[in-house]
């Protein structure tokens, strides 16, 4: 039944080929128009489920606080000083200078919310008396006693270095910059980040030749990230249209022909799009990827008609006839490959996820609708290019001798090329089991490669390999144990915030944390209990000051009265540092009862909008030691912060969604298109022994291409998956195709059928392999996962369709083996 309409469509459209081509393009052409009026939201966030639990607890922080994105500025003396040496007033004044007009410039950009230069360490030693818990200032007014506890004594001594703030490496300094707009939210192409490193670069650098500022953060990454890869793809495409062109020129040279393909494609992707915003409302970035999966079958679609239909006109069959016996037996497989494969794609958009929807809708649709216009157009475009050809080969013959003799030269060209596949497709029917017992073999090799699967799950891995700030993410790492993705917990009051923040430092995860009750005394009882009592010891403590300020640190060593804090002192301290730190410590003890303590209305300028909220809800922001690029890393950290508060969020809450999230509905939705592509091929051959046959290129190329990848020790990541799909596409596409042919040819020669297919196959291997090629050169580790996995998988899908696919034919159908050996019994060339 579909072989008689097929044939009626061929003969339809060869008919009336103009009336075709407008029926078919005019639907399309409108479709694509419509796309034109769909919303297009192109960020990072059309991709999410947002509805989900912690993806929606963090855009629920971010819109409420506005976060933005962080991008730390790491502002560096281009000559790194020597290990050890201290900055000179010079350098630290540059240095200072050049962070303030790094403040000035950004602070007047409107792409930033906020900018935070280094916070001055002395701004929380003179108010150190105020803001150390109630343990340690009971420690140092004991101190002032003499009746100091040793353990708290050593807590005090490092209370003055361990404030809440940053304390900046010589020869660096760290400005904390938030943007105002989220880099996840924003259209790809468009790049808050180089307009403000470009202000940067203008108006900074210039004036600080001998300082260098570098960028890292999600807004970097993500930006310098996105501009070079499709920077290159943009220059690589064309390059890659031309390849794929002038490779299918050699299958048709007519430009006629060469047109109506590209024209399908284009139809075909414009109409996609038309019909996916219609279905969903609004079209996201991953319907940019499903123009890949639609030109890569469509061109395999494209092949296979052309070169059925240059075999039948190279048998002088009529053009009519040869188009009509094209759609009749390729047409069919064609359409068997397309319904398995857009059906596989349309099963995935039924999952809960906006990624597997929007990618399966495009991939379902964009196929069919491809499908639906190569049967249209290619024999209505047949129909106006081979019309008068004369259909009586004598008569040909005699009125066009030059014709006829390129058309004998054609098919001799063709014949030698279809020998030489039937020679390797030969010598696998004859030993089946051999044959059979080799793919096995490498099979089981396969299996045993898997052992040493890895899935990559550092993002940083998987980015373009110029996006220089990630070697600036590593820098700030090593150089203050912090990253860019900071951990986000909200607080009703400051107690509650201090409270976080106290366990966010107790935990080993984290490095840093911070919060506006940081820079607040506790309570105004407090503070009036703290004036008492240092108004009270005010004659000691000043006396006390005088002796250490004359004192040497060899003789604060010998002091009896420090004696229990010496004993106690952190590793690596020396009595130097005690001097320096108690120094500081008697001085802001002194001069604080003549202070007012800190408020709300005197804290540095900024910090306040910072951590408050409108509605006076409390930001503590912790940031993580590890990396904030690596999904496991960002898992363990998710842990330890939802272990102090469950409602912890941060970016890497993304990373770890993209990368590690669970995905229930896999397994149920792999199952479902395992069942449906093995239903359409019952359906289509009405014999398990013929669908199995038309598996075996798509199962023999995966386990093999998977295996041969994890022995060269390529590590896969979320960019190889999508090319999977394709790949097993156009497998099940290649054994449909042969053993088609078979039951065409009635199996009589099962070599012959598998090699005259295989040249198609191997045009559309050429093809595709040329169109992923170029992204070898783009120098970007996801993308060349990708053409790896095509340029391994094609090749061995296609050996495995002319050699492995007639083997098991022979043994399946013992009656074609034994007429195969009886009319093969004098060799290749006997047949």
């Amino acid at each position: 039944m579909l072989r008689r309409f097929l044939e009626t469509l061929a003969r339809v459209c060869f008919r009336a080929p103009r009336r075709a081509i407008v029926l078919a393009t005019l639907p399309m052409a409108l479709l694509g128009l419509w796309a034109l009026r769909v919303p297009v939201d192109l960020s990072f966030t059309g991709m999410l489920d947002q509805e989900s639990g912690e993806i929606a607890r963090y855009f629920e922080i971010s819109h409420e606080h506005q976060l933005g994105g962080y991008l730390l500025t790491l502002i560096e003396l281009r000559r790194p000083l020597a290990a050890g040496a201290a900055e000179s007033a010079e350098q630290s004044a540059r240095l200072d200078a050049a962070v303030a007009k790094v403040a000035e410039v950004l602070s007047a950009s409107p792409l930033v919310q906020s900018v935070q230069p280094p916070a001055d360490p002395q701004w929380w030693v003179d108010n150190l008396p105020w803001l150390i818990d109630a343990e340690l200032f009971d420690a140092a007014t004991g101190l002032l006693e003499g009746g100091l506890d040793p353990a708290a004594g050593a807590r005090l001594a490092r209370a003055v270095g361990d404030a809440p703030l940053l304390d900046d490496p010589p020869g660096v300094r760290l400005v904390q910059v938030r943007m105002t707009n989220d880099p996840l939210e924003m259209a790809v192409g468009r790049w808050d980040f180089f307009e403000v490193e470009q202000l940067v670069r203008e108006q900074v650098e210039p004036l600080f030749p001998e300082v260098a500022v570098r960028f890292a953060g999600m807004p970097a990454v993500a930006a310098q990230d996105q501009a070079y890869t499709l920077g290159l793809i943009r220059k690589l495409t064309p390059a890659s249209l031309l390849l794929v062109l002038g490779l299918f020129s050699l299958v048709e040279r007519r430009w006629q022909s060469l047109a109506a393909v590209l024209l399908v494609l284009v139809l075909a992707m414009g109409a996609t799009l038309g019909v996916v915003g219609l279905l969903t409302g609004g079209l996201t970035l991953m319907e940019t990827f499903f123009g890949v999966t639609v030109f890569g079958l469509g061109v395999d679609f494209a092949v296979h008609l052309f070169v059925r239909f240059r075999e039948e006109r190279e048998k002088w069959r009529g053009a009519e006839e040869a188009v009509a016996a094209t759609l009749r037996g390729t047409g069919r497989g064609v359409v068997a490959g397309a319904v398995t494969t857009a059906g596989a794609f349309l099963i995935v958009s039924l999952a809960p996820d906006p990624v597997a929807v929007h990618l399966g809708l495009s991939g379902g649709i964009g196929l069919l609708l491809c499908l639906l216009l190569m049967l249209i157009l290619l024999p209505a475009v047949w129909g106006l290019s081979e019309r008068d050809q004369p259909l009586d080969d004598a008569a040909e013959d005699a009125s066009r001798p030059d014709e006829a003799a390129r058309r004998r030269r054609s098919a001799s060209s063709a014949l030698r090329t279809l020998r030489r596949f039937e020679v390797v497709s030969e010598l696998a029917v004859r030993h089946p089991r051999s044959t059979l017992v080799a793919t096995l073999a490498l099979l089981v090799a396969a299996a045993f490669a898997l052992l040493g699967f890895e899935f990559e799950t550092d993002v940083s891995k998987v980015l373009n390999r110029k996006v220089d700030s990630v070697q600036t993410v590593e820098r700030i790492q090593d150089l203050y144990e912090l990253n860019g993705a900071p951990w986000i917990v909200t607080a009703e009051d400051l107690a509650e915030a201090r409270r976080l923040a106290r366990a966010f430092r107790a935990s080993e995860e984290f490095s840093y944390a911070t919060t506006l009750a940081d820079l607040l005394p506790e309570s105004d009882e407090e503070i009036a209990r703290r004036r008492e009592r240092l108004e009270e010891l005010w004659p000691r403590i000043a006396a006390l000051r005088s002796l250490l300020a004359g004192l040497p640190p060899e003789a604060i060593a010998a002091a009896p009265l420090l004696q229990p804090l010496l004993a106690r002192l952190p590793e690596g301290w020396s009595a130097a540092d005690l001097s320096r730190q108690m120094t500081q410590l008697l001085a802001a003890l002194e001069q604080a009862p003549g202070r007012e303590a800190p408020s709300l209305a005197t804290l540095p300028a900024g910090v306040r909008e910072r951590f408050e909220s409108e509605s006076g809800e409390q930001l503590v922001i912790a940031y993580a030691r590890g990396s904030s690029l690596d999904a496991l890393v960002a898992r363990r950290q998710r842990a330890a912060a939802q272990e102090i508060d469950p409602e912890a969020t941060s970016l890497s809450v993304l990373l770890e969604t993209l990368m590690l999230g669970d995905r229930p509905w896999i397994r149920p939705v792999a199952f479902a298109i395992v069942g449906f592509v093995a239903l359409v091929l019952f359906v289509d051959f009405r014999r398990p022994r013929l669908a199995l046959l038309a598996l075996v290129p798509v199962l023999v190329g995966t386990g093999l291409t998977i295996g041969v990848l994890c022995a060269a020790g390529v590590r896969f990541n979320i960019m190889t998956l999508t090319v999977l799909p394709l790949l097993c596409g156009l497998g099940v596409d290649d054994g449909i195709h042969v053993v088609h042919r078979m039951l065409e040819e009635g199996f009589v020669r099962p070599a012959h059928s598998a090699a005259a297919v295989g040249r198609a196959v191997l045009m559309t291997t050429l093809t595709t392999c040329s169109s992923f090629a170029v992204l070898l050169w783009t120098d970007h580790p996801g993308l060349e996962t990708m053409s790896l996995v095509m340029l391994v998988g094609l090749p061995i899908c296609w050996l495995s369709s002319i050699t492995t696919l007639p083997a098991l034919a022979v043994l399946l159908f013992p009656e074609t083996g034994r007429r195969h050996q009886a009319e093969s019994a004098g060799g290749p060339a006997a047949a």
